[in-house]
């Protein structure tokens, strides 16, 4: 992998689920032909993947069952990449074609009201393959090929479609009550039987597996 995302220091975690008939309309094709390239060529994003889950493994499922890799290509790009105008537009075209559901984002599930950035503290140099094991967990994170805690949580400020405001924290180092419900991320070949749950994750799009065409 040209791009691997053991290769960044910081990582944007994005979990959501889709409402019903969007799978059906061709949202795994879409992303691989529009929405992964357009991610990629953003400057400051080293490798943005997209993930769904398989087979849960141990413990009870979360509420969302997709889920995004956004690997920085140094964690300086943070802020950049955050509001960067042409994701922001990128984005809020996202919500009008899959959304969350019926219903305002908050309204939705408060997890959703997030993306959550995310610190690499270990990486064997094994890169995870297209269909690895992801865990989650709480306290001392376990050894894995790879593993990121948590950093920071950041508010969608383009699900509100307002300019932003520059008194407003965007990077907030807690949120209470948690809305992820984990503070670290484990990703290997196996289950390394630690956590709170895990399953077997598949990457439906990613640097090296998407197909090049113009979004519009």
């Amino acid at each position: 992998m040209s791009r691997p995302l053991s290769q960044s220091t910081h990582m944007i975690f994005i979990p959501y689920r889709l409402p019903d008939g969007a799978e059906a309309r061709g949202y795994a094709p879409w992303l691989r032909k529009v929405d992964n390239p357009f991610f990629n060529a953003i400057p400051g994003i080293h490798h943005y993947a997209n993930w769904r889950i398989g087979q849960v493994l141990r413990g009870t499922a979360p509420g969302w069952d997709w889920f995004d890799f956004k690997g920085l290509t140094a964690e300086a790009d943070l802020e950049r990449v955050w509001f960067s105008p042409d994701l922001d537009m990128f984005r809020r075209k996202w919500l009008d074609l899959w959304g969350y559901g019926a219903g305002s984002l908050a309204e939705r599930p408060a997890y959703l009201r997030y993306s959550y950035l995310f610190r690499r503290t270990h990486a064997s140099g094994v890169e995870p393959g297209r269909e690895a094991v992801v865990s989650f967990g709480r306290g001392t994170p376990p050894v894995a090929d790879l593993v990121w805690e948590r950093a920071g949580y950041l508010p969608k400020h383009f699900a509100a479609d307002t300019p932003r405001d520059p008194a407003t924290p965007w990077l907030l180092d807690a949120v209470t009550p948690d809305p992820l419900g984990f503070d670290w991320i484990a990703v290997g070949s196996s289950d390394i039987g630690a956590g709170d749950f895990s399953f077997a994750g598949v990457e439906i799009a990613a640097p090296d597996n998407f197909e090049e065409q113009e979004f519009s």
